[in-house]
């Protein structure tokens, strides 16, 4: 669950909100049966609850959600958590890469303050990926990275007219590209990152090729948020490989 998923759901002001928190068990095949029978019981409390004060005909949109966020819901491959937002305009679900304790709760919001604080006491951080052609930024829990498509993300390097290879360099290729084009490229970088991480704290991992990371540096007014750097090219590294090595330095 990103940053940006978070902040629409906290948006939402609607009565009954219904959110379902599930710590799910992942390690056996015994534990993957028991999920969707403890996440039914949770429901049934949910509905029942609901009812005390609703009628059918009230929630008759809401239950309609439940059941097919359910249905949506990947019992065989779950993570640590689990997170369901139901009301009669959204029906939400979302695995969650740290646990939860197992709660029903029914206001006039969604409870994503249940979940800001079980997610913060998982550790939290952005992945900044500087390659050949474009950089990336991840909003990354542990392990788990989710990539940004916001604020200028995932920003391509665009050279006009130029047809030769690349050094690796940002703006240089062999001397014909101005070095100050690939300056200008990488602030707008930085200043795309800062905007994004602003106030919050959370610390940054930056991977890249050596020349890259310098070149950033160089430049970034972030280098003090950055608690590690990965070398090395990772352009075509798959996600989850990717994960595992970034987590490993964080």
């Amino acid at each position: 669950m990103n940053e940006q998923a978070l902040r629409e759901l906290q948006q939402v002001r609607e009565s009954p909100a219904l959110s379902i928190l599930l710590p799910t068990y992942y390690k056996s095949s015994d534990d993957l049966q028991q999920n969707p029978v403890r996440f039914k019981k949770l429901m049934r409390q949910a509905i029942d609850r609901l009812l005390e004060k609703h009628s059918k005909s009230e929630l008759k949109s809401l239950l309609k959600n439940l059941d097919d966020v359910t249905e949506s819901i990947d019992f065989d491959h779950p993570q640590k958590g689990l997170a369901v937002f139901v009301s009669n305009s959204v029906a939400k679900s979302f695995p969650l890469s740290f646990t939860v304790d197992e709660q029903v709760v029914i206001e006039e919001n969604f409870a994503t303050r249940h979940l800001v604080h079980a997610r913060n006491r998982s550790k939290r951080y952005y992945l900044l990926l500087l390659t050949l052609d474009i950089c990336r930024l991840y909003e990354c829990q542990r392990d788990q990275l989710h990539e940004i498509h916001f604020n200028g993300f995932p920003y391509k390097n665009q050279q006009d007219d130029v047809n030769t290879e690349w050094t690796g360099d940002f703006g240089v290729d062999r001397g014909r590209y101005d070095t100050r084009q690939g300056r200008e490229f990488l602030h707008q970088v930085d200043e795309s990152v800062d905007a994004i991480i602003g106030d919050n704290e959370l610390p940054l991992v930056i991977a890249g090729v050596q020349r890259n990371l310098a070149s950033f540096d160089k430049i970034s007014k972030n280098r003090d948020r950055v608690i590690a750097t990965v070398e090395g090219s990772y352009e075509k590294t798959p996600i989850p490989e990717l994960a595992q090595i970034v987590w490993g330095a964080a």
